[in-house]
């Protein structure tokens, strides 16, 4: 029993030894406290001087650019402003024929195109906004005197083509610059819903087109007579309606057209004044060997179309289309009329 005791009372004593004490746990708890705070500071630290290096790197590179940038835009503005100096004194040096006020919005007229191929249809009109005001002679007689004057662009210019000392004030065409020539265009004024659908009357010349021309008549006629020749395009699509084919009980033509003098012309684009053809019957490619006009074939199971441009000077521009055959139920046409263009003469 003895033994006992003495054993416990020696472990007693070990513990006593080896357990640290409370003021040791303190000493190694407030070293690692110390030792952490210090690794967070230079932590801290290094993560400021990076900062500051990569401002200090972005402020550089920005003023790099915005000094590239100043002196990209100030090379520009020099640039810039020598082209308007050049302008200005160019323009100084030519007087400007001042344009005269107008009410039709611009469009441009059907293209130069073979004989026998359709242009598009679009208005050629007259208005103030996009008229070019070219600078050269005190009077333009047409738009080859336009070109003659340096000017090969497209667009709606002022002229006089009686003259100054004409009745007629000088007034706003298109002008229509194409290789062949430039050509004076004069627009009509339904052309924004061509092609115009033809149907109804089955009588021949029953159903009668009239356009409205964007010039007085006046004027047509002074850019007529300042022309050496004048076109204007036809086109008419059928389906079992015919063109020009002559209606033995009416003892009439089912079409015709009505020139500027109103006289009546059986003929189409393409083709002779009177000749009682269409383009196909002078080249002799109609769809059948015994007609002159594609639609006179009078086919019901396929649309068929007569096209071209009427070249008569002293018939245009056209003052009237009459056709007719349109009453049946497959019976339908699709009419174009474009623009009147003159080429100036020589």
């Amino acid at each position: 029993m003895g033994g006992v005791k003495f054993l416990f009372v020696l472990g007693l004593i070990c513990l006593l030894i080896v357990r640290p004490s409370s003021a040791d746990v303190s000493n190694t708890v407030e070293e690692l406290i110390d030792t952490q705070a210090q690794l967070l500071r230079e932590i801290f630290g290094e993560l400021n001087r990076e900062i500051e290096n990569l401002q200090r790197n972005f402020d550089t590179e920005l003023s790099e650019l915005e000094a590239r940038l100043m002196a990209d835009t100030e090379a520009k503005v020099a640039e810039l402003q020598a082209q308007i100096d050049d302008l200005e004194s160019r323009i100084a040096a030519q007087p400007a024929v001042p344009a005269k006020p107008a009410t039709k919005a611009p469009t441009q007229p059907p293209p130069t195109k073979p004989p026998t191929e359709a242009p598009t249809t679009t208005k050629a009109t007259t208005t103030t906004k996009a008229t070019t005001v070219a600078a050269g002679p005190l009077v333009y007689h047409n738009c080859k005197d336009v070109r003659d004057s340096g000017f090969d662009v497209s667009g709606n210019y002022m002229i006089d083509p009686d003259g100054v000392g004409g009745p007629l004030a000088e007034f706003e065409v298109y002008c229509n610059m194409t290789d062949s020539g430039a050509y004076t265009s004069i627009g009509v004024e339904q052309a924004s819903s061509m092609p115009i659908t033809v149907k109804g009357p089955d009588d021949p010349g029953a159903y009668v087109f009239t356009p409205e021309y964007l010039a007085t008549t006046e004027q047509i006629l002074a850019v007529v007579s300042a022309s050496s020749e004048c076109r204007q395009w036809i086109s008419y699509s059928c389906t079992s309606a015919v063109l020009l084919a002559y209606h033995k009980k009416k003892k009439l033509h089912h079409g015709w057209l009505v020139s500027r003098d109103d006289a009546q012309m059986i003929n189409w684009g393409g083709a002779p004044t009177n000749s009682l053809s269409c383009a196909c019957g002078v080249t002799d490619t109609c769809v059948k060997n015994d007609i002159k006009c594609n639609c006179d074939a009078n086919d019901s199971k396929r649309e068929l179309n007569d096209s071209g441009y009427l070249t008569d000077i002293d018939t245009l521009p056209i003052k009237a289309v009459h056709l007719g055959d349109v009453a049946g139920k497959k019976e339908i046409g699709h009419l174009t009329l474009g623009s009147l263009e003159c080429k100036g003469k020589v």
